[in-house]
């Protein structure tokens, strides 16, 4: 009961805010966006990094 009435406050403040417009997401391409995606799908996106040099994720050593 206790979880699921932080739940439902969490929720109303996500209602209630104001809207985000994040700039940042708009810099990265279409692909790569894409791409992290199903990264975070299958798992393989632990060790990845942006590189906004070259606009692609590159795996960090």
């Amino acid at each position: 009961m206790i979880g699921n009435t932080s739940r439902q406050v969490s929720l109303q403040r996500l209602l209630s805010s104001k809207p985000v417009h994040p700039r940042e997401w708009f810099l990265v391409p279409l692909p790569v966006i894409d791409e992290a995606v199903a990264r975070i799908l299958n798992g393989s996106i632990t060790g990845m990094v942006y590189d906004p040099t070259t606009a692609r994720l590159i795996e960090v050593r």
